[in-house]
Order: structure tokens, then C-alpha cells, then sequence
């Protein structure tokens, strides 16, 4: 649908504005259960494009979103329409996790990334430890110091933060020092590589174990069977997400997993 012409930009930019605008953008929730106790800890917001071509996953517009200049707006759009629902859940008297969204490494080394979003969060009278910032480990591997430094300022904030693909390429460590984060996702080549040696396995195994002994949530994504979820049992995950339990769904269907 997007592909390059003689100006790209120009057109793009008006085709995400509109979108914005007609509300062609939806917000679908994903759960993330609790293997022990079988409840939703928190959603991951996931963001679809509504188009006459058919619906869009992020995938297929956000790359040529962030080398136009336009993610932040995409961005906002995302963080507002979140607030929105989870408003109203709040005022249906549910009992509501935190919800996550994906953030892209521009947007985190944006300086004025943290004061923005706290400001729309609070513009909606939500606590900000309702939403978690997910940033990738690819995020933390380029710009490590400034990455550190955003988290400490999200998390000062009130904020919660997620770690995703851990494990990919040569994800630091010390990252787990330095950075406060509520639960972390292991990098999927990561995680076939504990399927296919024992090397692999008792490798995800003991990281998963020291990321337990710190109070870090370790969460097993695109669980679509039983044996997928026997795996990720017997290497000491403990909260899990994928079409095995739910599909994502709308804001209005979510509430069917709130207390």
C-alpha cells in the first residue's frame, strides 16, 4: 500500500493523519495470564491499521512511520485512545491491569518523550503505574546510557517498563542492574535454541531462573498449544500470552477478564 513514489513523505504523512483523524486506527488487547493463578496480569495494546486494503498489523506501516518523521504522532494517537479505554473500564467498576505498549527506539530517545506521555496519562486522571512502557533490548544495546537514563525517569514518574527480546543479538546484562523493570519477554531464536540443545535449555532455563530471583516477571509469548505451554512451564515462566488463551480482542471484550 505504501510504496515509494515521487513524494513519499507528503503522502504519507497525510495518509497517518487521516488516520488519525477517522479513527481508522484500532486498539486490540492481548491478555497476559499468571500460570499460577490463571488471572490477567496486565494487556499489551496492539495497534491495527483499518484500510480499504484490508486491516494493517503494525508491521507493515511503522518502519516507513518512523523514517518519515511520523511516530510520534502514531504514538499519541495509541497512548490517548489507551487512557480512553481504560477510563472506561474504570468506570464500569472493573478491577483493571496495567496495560503495555510497544514504544520505538525513536521515541524513547526523543527528550521529550517521558514529560509528553506523562502529561496526556495524568490529562486523563490515570495513575501512571497503569500503563507499561515496553521498550526492546535492541533499544537498550545502541544507546544504552540514554536508554538507562529514560527508565530511571519513567519510573520516577510512576511508570512501569518491560523489557522485550531479551537475548537478541548481545543484550547487556547489567541491563538487568540498571534498569527497573516489571517483567522482561526472551527473544523467540533465543527460546528455539533451547528446543533444539540442551545447551540452549539449560541456558533460557538459568536465565530465567535469575530473572525470577530478582522479582522479574518472565513472560512467554505466541503460546498456541499445549505442548508450546509444557515447554515454557518446565523453563520457569510464569506468565504467558498467545492464542492458546485468548486472541487479541477490542477494548469492550477485555472487560470479560476484569474483576
Amino acid at each position: 500500500m505504501f510504496q515509494q513514489n515521487a513524494q513519499p513523505n507528503a503522502l504519507f504523512t497525510r495518509q497517518i493523519r487521516q488516520a488519525c483523524e477517522n479513527n481508522e486506527f484500532e486498539i486490540y488487547y492481548q491478555p497476559v495470564f499468571n500460570l499460577r493463578t490463571g488471572r490477567v496480569e496486565e494487556f499489551e495494546a496492539l495497534l491495527r491499521w483499518n484500510t480499504p486494503d484490508g486491516i494493517l498489523s503494525p508491521g507493515s506501516f511503522l518502519r516507513q512511520a518512523q523514517e518519515n518523521g511520523m511516530i510520534d504522532v502514531i504514538g499519541e494517537w495509541v497512548v490517548k485512545n489507551v487512557c480512553r479505554d481504560i477510563v472506561k473500564w474504570f468506570n464500569c467498576g472493573h478491577t483493571v491491569p496495567p496495560v503495555s505498549i510497544n514504544f520505538s527506539e525513536g521515541e524513547i530517545k526523543n527528550p521529550s518523550f517521558v514529560n509528553k506521555l506523562y502529561a496526556i496519562v495524568s490529562s486523563f486522571g490515570i495513575n501512571p503505574n497503569m500503563i507499561v512502557v515496553e521498550i526492546s533490548a535492541t533499544a537498550l544495546d545502541k544507546d544504552y546510557r540514554n536508554a538507562v537514563s529514560t527508565v530511571a525517569k519513567l519510573r520516577d514518574c510512576g511508570f512501569l517498563v518491560s523489557i522485550d527480546n531479551f537475548g537478541r543479538d548481545s543484550s547487556n546484562i547489567k541491563a538487568l542492574l540498571d534498569v527497573d523493570c516489571l517483567d522482561l519477554k526472551i527473544d523467540g531464536n533465543l527460546l528455539e535454541s533451547a528446543k533444539i540443545s540442551k545447551r540452549g535449555f539449560d541456558l533460557v532455563l538459568g536465565t530465567v531462573a535469575l530473572l525470577r530471583s530478582l522479582n522479574i516477571n518472565v513472560i512467554a509469548e505466541r503460546i498456541e498449544n499445549e505442548e508450546q505451554l509444557d515447554f515454557v512451564r518446565q523453563l520457569g515462566f510464569n506468565l504467558v500470552q498467545g492464542y492458546y488463551f485468548s486472541t487479541a480482542i477490542r477494548g469492550d471484550e477485555a472487560r470479560m477478564y476484569m474483576v
